[in-house]
């Protein structure tokens, strides 16, 4: 082990050496190569070292400037002890050569390195043939072939051992190869040596290989007799004797005149088998053979002729297991070995039965025609190809199936419509039945009654919506078509049934929908455009069924655009309007927009609170919502205002007695419908909810009264006992508010319990009232 001495001894240097002294860290020793060796290109060498210390990672490392710069050339996990690192040599040529261990990680100054420099030279001979893994037969040629660094005569000689024995096989070889047959031994240890006349020990050894006996073949089957048809799978099946790994497989269609090579396939030493596609072939006189695909004499062939059967017209469309549409367009193509024109049959039932679709068509070689599917759905579907001169030459296709055609249906815009332009319209369709594949639908647009077809959009289906949000056009015309294509299967198509117009419509907007104060109906008011195409205004009104509306009014168009539905009741619900328009030649143009009336109900709180619900205003945005309350409903006031987020309100200091309420909306946009009283309508109102009708003042006579049965269908018992007064005043009210019964009755008789026959009364929730000096009490019932 060498020691460094330095002029200038730094810390970490006296450190190391501190440490080292107290045998922290190991030490390092190259024993070989130590100086004065020689290295061979191409051969392999140690380089050896002892190591003491803990387990660590050391490099090693070599120098060909006689340790100027070393490169690293392997890494070693390194125990205590002595260690061989085997070197494969490939380096330039030097004299300066050196090997450095050192160690990795933690201790760069912990090394070691040859003490002298040792040579590194080319060998005398360097071989290129055989190579490594090389496998030759006994008896057959070996190429022995090698490159020299010098001019002298050659010896080589062979070994079956690894190099053990050696046997002089030719000597004094002038040139850089030598053919020779592979000696009668069996060995996988093989080896050649080369080298120089008179000098053995200038020489080179060659990569190992194997020599073995020759392989033997017997090819199992086909052997005769048997009978292949083209793109089927067959099996052929070999045996044998030291067979490589790879075999090649020849097919003869002239009894093994010539052949022709169809496929390579694995093997083991004694046989193999493997499956193959019969080739496109016609022989009644057909051979097969394996063979080493190395040495063409070893092999094996059919001991009689077999036969390939190649059909007079082979398919390329329809294949098995293909699927088409009931009448779609198909192309029937194919390959051809008999000349002459062909007849096109199709069978739904496996080829039981045919039906011709074609004759007389043109064939050479290859051929195609286009038919339709059959109309009827089958998974037993054939086409049969026959020659037109003679159709006992005929050809079947693989099975194929038919299904049933998707329907494409459009159902918007499909003629009548009067579109806006500039306006979003949803295209709706429907595609029912079984998609194959995929597909995308292609959506055209035509302006003059399909002359022309503009492309709008492809939409993929399966998964998608069967809609298309469509932005009209800035045009006008009234020969408008819609049309939807399967893309890949054009025959499915769908078009309006008839033209449709796009017009530019004027901009009609309901002002505002509510109450009516004079009338107590709902009044509907819109803005009057100018417009040419106005004949009359239509007021659509929702029924009972979400989204649908009927027409309950045509207004004229000099007519002030106010309408009063005479027909509506604001106490019992809120109610849905439109306005639209027709044209002179009657056709009533779509209406998108709606508005909603406010409908208000109240409801009876602790001690004189009222609490209002009311169902908000639909049709423009709403600030805020004014609260009104009266003791009649021709004297209103403003008591209170909500945001127009809420739709609630509590009313805390409402009178006792009868009380009236209504809710107002402002609409921001002053509305004028053209003279209508003379005044702009600014507001909106909701119906007048009041007590009148679902209840009094709670006190305590209310909580003494009782009804029984309740629901009742004929006589109704009321008892209120501990009245002071002679008679009381008896009303009942249905649920409208409407007073529908009246009488005076004893206290007594309401003390022990009033028998009231309320027979004649219609069914429904009615409100019991008992007036008197005392005071007043009230309670619900139902009639049945």
């Amino acid at each position: 082990m060498k020691t460094k001495i330095y002029s200038l001894i730094s810390p970490l240097i006296l450190l190391y050496l501190f440490l080292a002294s107290q045998n922290v860290y190991g030490q390092i020793q190259l024993i070989s190569p130590n100086g004065g060796e020689t290295w061979v290109n191409g051969a392999n060498e140690f380089v050896t070292y002892t190591y003491s210390g803990n387990p660590t990672y050391l490099t090693v490392e070599y120098s060909s400037d006689n340790g100027v710069s070393y490169e690293i050339i392997d890494y070693v996990y390194t125990i205590q002890g002595t260690t061989q690192v085997p070197v494969f040599v490939n380096f330039s040529i030097t004299s300066l050569a050196r090997i450095r261990v050192a160690e990795y990680n933690s201790n760069p100054l912990l090394f070691d390195e040859s003490d002298n420099a040792f040579s590194v030279v080319n060998p005398a001979y360097f071989f290129n043939s055989p190579y490594y893994g090389d496998h030759y037969y006994q008896g057959f040629t070996i190429l022995a072939n090698w490159y020299a660094s010098h001019n002298e005569p050659t010896d080589l000689s062979f070994s079956s051992d690894n190099g053990e024995t050696w046997t002089l096989i030719a000597s004094g070889i002038t040139g850089n190869s030598h053919v020779f047959d592979a000696p009668e031994v069996e060995s996988t240890q093989c080896k050649l040596r080369a080298s120089i006349t008179g000098n053995p020990d200038a020489f080179a050894d060659s990569y190992i290989f194997t020599i073995s006996p020759p392989p033997v073949f017997t090819l199992v089957s086909p052997n005769g007799g048997e009978f292949w048809t083209y793109n089927e799978l067959e099996t052929v099946t070999w045996t044998g004797e030291n067979l490589p790994d790879y075999v090649a497989l020849d097919y003869s269609l002239d009894g093994g005149v010539s052949w022709t090579t169809l496929w390579y396939s694995y093997s083991s030493p004694t046989g193999g088998s493997d499956q193959i596609v019969v080739p496109q072939a016609a022989s009644s006189n057909a051979k097969l053979r394996v063979r080493d695909p190395n040495i063409p004499s070893a092999a094996d062939e059919s001991d009689n002729v077999f036969t390939i059967y190649t059909p007079p017209y082979i398919f390329y469309s329809p294949q098995a297991e293909d699927r088409y549409y009931a009448n779609q367009p198909i192309e029937v193509s194919w390959y051809s070995f008999e000349i002459g024109n062909v007849d096109v049959a199709v069978s739904t039932d496996g080829g039981t039965t045919f039906e011709t679709v074609a004759t007389n068509v043109y064939s050479q070689n290859y051929g195609s025609a286009v038919i339709n599917a059959p109309s009827i759905p089958s998974d037993n579907c054939v086409v049969k190809l026959s020659n037109s001169s003679d159709p006992s030459i005929f050809t079947l296709s693989p099975v194929f199936e038919v299904v049933e055609t998707p329907v494409l249906t459009l159902i918007s815009p499909n003629g009548g419509e009067i579109l806006d332009q500039n306006t979003e319209f949803e295209i709706k369709f429907e595609y029912s039945g079984e998609i194959l594949y995929f597909t995308y639908l292609q959506i055209d647009f035509s302006s003059d009654n399909g002359q022309n077809w503009q492309a709008l959009e492809y939409i993929y289906l399966p998964g998608g919506a069967e809609s298309f949000v469509w932005q009209t056009p800035e045009i006008s015309s009234g020969e408008c078509l819609i049309r939807l294509t399967d893309y890949y299967y054009p025959f499915i198509t769908a078009t309006s049934a008839s033209t449709f117009t796009i017009e530019d419509f004027p901009d009609l907007q309901i002002c505002m929908v509510g109450v009516d104060t004079t009338s107590g109906k709902n009044m509907i008011a819109w803005n009057k455009p100018i417009s040419n195409l106005i004949s009359e205004y239509v007021v659509l009104k929702e029924g009972n069924i979400s989204n649908q509306y009927t027409e309950i009014a045509a207004v004229p168009v000099d007519a002030p655009a106010v309408f009063i539905d005479e027909t509506s009741n604001p106490r019992v619900k809120a109610t849905r309007y439109k306005v639209t328009f027709r044209d002179s030649a009657g056709n009533l143009y779509p209406s998108e927009s709606y508005h909603q009336t406010i409908h208000l109900t109240i409801s009876k709180g602790v001690g004189d609170v009222w609490n209002l619900i009311w169902s908000p205003y639909v049709g423009f945005d709403v600030e805020s919502y004014n609260i009104y309350r009266g003791s009649t409903p021709s004297d209103m006031q403003m008591i209170g205002t909500v945001s127009g987020n809420f739709n609630s309100y509590s009313d805390f200091d409402a009178a006792s007695g009868f009380v009236y309420y209504m809710v107002e909306v402002v609409n921001p946009n002053n509305c004028n419908p053209g003279g209508e009283r003379s005044l702009s309508l600014n507001s909106s109102m909701s119906n007048i909810a009041t007590n009148y009708s679902v209840g009094f003042e709670e006190n305590n006579l209310s909580a003494s009264l009782s009804a029984y049965p309740n629901p009742v269908s004929e006589n109704l018992r009321i008892r209120l006992p501990g009245l002071n007064s002679s008679s009381v005043q008896l009303q009942i009210f249905d649920s409208k508010g409407a007073l529908v019964l009246e009488k005076s009755i004893s206290t007594s008789d309401l003390s022990s319990g009033y028998l009231m026959d309320v027979s004649d009364l219609p069914s429904g929730i009615h409100a019991l009232v008992i007036r008197s000096s005392e005071g007043n009490a009230a309670m619900r019932f139902i009639r049945k």
